[in-house]
């Protein structure tokens, strides 16, 4: 064995026994020795993105390349080094060239398109994927990443039929199903006891949960000690919601604990760790560490902010490091998780009867809209549209959600609006390969080209706001609506157009718009929406009421009652602690 693979054999050792410091202090005292030596400066980068310093590890990586710019595998290793900073284009070369170097490696070609997708780039990740399957037809990497593809170019139902047949002949893999049940959340194609049955194969995976035996008597006076687990503390939709009821809470009733499962850090960011009483990131912590960590800190009510997007907490959860664990807004479904007892919703979007489609209790709170929505603060102001303007309705969801039922959907309102058109913004949307394909498919629907425009990733959020100065109306998908997206339209002055279906997910429409007083825009089928978005683009003068009153509107709402809504919220988790010590 050479003395890099000495080295790392060490390391790797030193690691499991948990002395990451006498690991690094080993690779050191190497490196002192013979610092050009290309295999030790691989195992030098390798540690560092392993303790989350991938700044730093790019300075190795780089290094060993240098050192042998025709090996392979240190050119992969300098790309993913590459791909947790962002230099991420950069990154994309890395690893072309590592393929190129030696095209039999399937994890180089997975590592290239996992960048490609981040990046949007996914015409060339689906052709990595496609020669990663090529050597290894049944990798459960390739096929994950081209789950993700899939969903993220609104192909739901591709990526459920190729999971369900993969799970078929390899088993009931976590990281497949995890997909498949992300993928089944996109496909209308699905039904919600699918769904249910799905999230609850992937809960299977998990160790049975143990009960925590309630305390003899409930804890003497302090404040309730609540800890978040989640990956979105920064700018990203979720914050939207968080922040402001941990800034509304009353401190000396409510102790924040914040588990930050996220190496990236922004403004956001450190406005969350100011609201917090105690900030951990656990990135780098197993989930035996997290789970003594949890414990020790005396926990009282988990929230957990992953659902199963994070496959990789699915055990933590299950083993109950807090004796009442909550399941909130990240994700609009069932965990399907034994040790997540409950999950806070609405009696809207989750109505009586919803109860079997849940492995949790469901918890709906007082205050009838389980969301609480923070504007931001670079809101440029609405602006009225020119009346000679053409009608134009918009979206700005993801494409993942842009359904093919969605784009029947849309294509039977732009049919019956004649002259009108539809503007789509999303991140996918800056590459013409994306734009093509999502055009053609509404020519099948017999719209014609130009009546779509797309619009990409824009540079900061009042940027991105000031596009709805462009449009009238704001379509909803089906079956996952949109959420951060009708929350920005209507604050932009855009009514929007909801259809309702028989899940969470398809619900959410319903319990915005009935939060802000226009539960009429929210449509119980298809007949309705589209009488509904008709009625609206054919009466301007209703349009520019709407324009002119709906951020008031919105503002006056119990959808953005921070001190209501966040009363409500840790009121509803103190007595489901209460509930669990009583017991």
């Amino acid at each position: 064995m050479s003395l890099a693979g000495t080295i790392a054999a060490e390391i790797e050792r030193l690691m499991n026994a948990g002395r990451a410091a006498h690991a690094e202090a080993t690779i050191r005292r190497a490196l002192a020795r013979d610092p050009r030596e290309p295999g030790l400066n691989q195992v030098m980068a390798l540690f560092l993105i392993r303790t989350g310093r991938p700044q730093q590890a790019v300075f190795f990586a780089e290094r060993a390349a240098a050192g042998a710019p025709d090996a392979a595998e240190l050119r992969y290793t300098l790309g993913l080094c590459l791909t947790n900073t962002p230099r991420r284009a950069e990154a994309v070369a890395a690893l072309r060239r590592a393929a190129e170097l030696d095209p039999t490696q399937v994890r180089f070609h997975n590592a290239l398109a996992q960048v490609l997708i981040g990046l949007g780039d996914t015409e060339q990740a689906e052709a990595a994927l496609r020669r990663a399957l090529h050597l290894a037809p049944d990798d459960p990497t390739a096929l994950c990443l081209l789950a993700r593809l899939y969903n993220e170019t609104g192909r739901a139902e591709e990526s459920v039929d190729m999971l369900s047949g993969a799970i078929g002949r390899l088993g009931p893999s976590r990281d497949l199903l995890a997909f498949l049940c992300t993928s089944l959340n996109y496909s209308a194609r699905a039904t919600a006891a699918e769904i249910f049955a799905a999230h609850a194969r992937l809960g299977a995976t998990a160790p049975a949960a143990p009960v925590p035996t309630p305390p003899a008597q409930p804890r003497p006076g302090g404040p309730l000690k609540v800890a978040m687990l989640g990956g979105d503390f920064r700018q990203h939709s979720v914050a939207y919601f968080l922040e402001p009821l941990l800034e509304s809470r009353d401190r000396a009733a409510v102790h924040i604990t914040i588990y930050n499962q996220n190496d990236s850090e922004d403004a956001v960011t450190r406005r969350f760790q100011a609201l917090a009483d105690r900030w951990l990131n656990v990135t780098q912590l197993s989930d035996a560490e997290l789970f003594a960590r949890v414990r020790s800190d005396g926990i009282d009510v988990l929230v957990d902010l992953l659902g199963v997007l994070d496959a990789t907490r699915i055990d933590l959860l299950a083993r109950r490091p807090a004796p009442v664990q909550v399941a909130y807004l990240a994700y609009p479904n069932t965990c399907g998780l034994p040790g997540v007892g409950h999950r806070i919703v609405d009696a809207l979007t989750d109505p009586p009867g919803s109860e079997s489609l849940a492995t949790e209790s469901l918890e709906r709170i007082s205050t009838g809209c389980f969301l609480c929505y923070r504007p931001d603060g670079r809101s440029p102001e609405v602006r009225a549209r020119p009346t000679d303007a053409p009608i134009t309705f918009a979206s700005f969801n993801n494409t993942a959600k842009i359904s093919t039922r969605t784009v029947e959907l849309w294509s039977a309102v732009l049919r019956a609006v004649p002259g009108s058109g539809l503007l789509l913004k999303a991140t996918h949307l800056q590459h013409p390969p994306v734009q093509q394909a999502l055009a053609a498919r509404f020519a099948a629907c017999g719209v014609e080209p130009g009546r779509v425009r797309f619009a990409g990733r824009t540079e900061d959020v009042p940027e991105h706001l000031a596009l709805y100065h462009d449009a009238d109306i704001a379509l909803d998908t089906y079956p996952y609506h949109g959420t951060t997206t009708t929350c920005e339209a209507l604050w932009m002055g855009l009514p929007v157009v909801s259809l309702v279906g028989d899940r969470h997910a398809a619900r959410v429409g319903l319990s915005l718009l009935s939060a802000i007083g226009r539960p009429e825009w929210a449509c119980a089928d298809d007949a309705a929406f589209l009488r509904t978005a008709v009625g609206l683009a054919t009466d301007r003068a209703v349009l520019a009421s709407h324009r002119a009153e709906l951020r008031e509107r919105v503002a006056r709402s119990i959808l953005c009652d921070a001190p209501r809504q966040s009363l409500a919220f840790f009121e509803l988790l103190a007595s489901l602690w209460r509930r669990w010590a009583g017991s």
